[in-house]
């Protein structure tokens, strides 16, 4: 693993919840970066390592900074939540611009949590993620049209669409405030 940078997904939030292979690549890490959230899922796993916080405000610099340490030599750890192929996307051009080699591990995600809690199975629901940047009024309109025409869905929120938002949004799109809706959290408690 000399010198080579994983994007890791890191789960849902709950340790129980790393892969086997997420738990290695992280543990063979001289490096890693995550937000503060991915950090504390593999805190067991960061003694004795160099780790970068993330924030929204610094991703270039610690994105340059993960490839000056793999140009060196040092293996490095980009963890993302649950599964990077799933909500995250956006983050991962933006490593991928700088680390263009970066292997991605999946993850578990909290969307197959919540299908497995609720015991739906992925052919009957529509699965609709707002971890996205920009306007969200498109998602939204694809959501408010699966409750209208009666489908079971599941839905990753983020912190500009959180499940009040979400809530206050159906209600004042006239969707009856007595259907059903259950809420988990990314800690997969319920």
């Amino acid at each position: 693993m000399k010198g080579k940078t994983h994007v890791v997904g890191v789960g849902p939030g709950s340790p129980e919840c790393l892969t086997i292979r997420a738990k290695q690549v992280v543990k063979h890490s001289e490096i890693i970066a995550g937000y503060p959230h991915t950090l504390r899922t593999v805190k067991d796993l960061t003694h004795n390592k160099i780790v970068l916080e993330l924030t929204h405000g610094n991703q270039e610099e610690i994105l340059a900074r993960v490839l000056e340490e793999a140009e060196n030599g040092k293996p490095s750890s980009i963890l993302c939540t649950g599964d990077p192929n799933f909500s995250d996307n956006e983050f991962i051009q933006r490593i991928l611009s700088y680390l263009p080699n970066a292997d991605i591990i999946p993850g578990i995600s909290s969307i197959q949590v919540a299908a497995a809690k609720s015991q739906l199975a992925w052919d009957e629901i529509l699965l609709l993620t707002f971890h996205v940047s920009g306007d969200l009024e498109k998602k939204k309109q694809s959501l408010l049209d699966g409750v209208r025409g009666g489908d079971i869905l599941l839905l990753l929120s983020e912190s500009r669409f959180m499940p009040k938002d979400v809530a206050k949004f159906l209600l004042s799109s006239g969707i009856d405030d007595k259907m059903p809706i259950t809420v988990y959290k990314s800690d997969i408690g319920k």
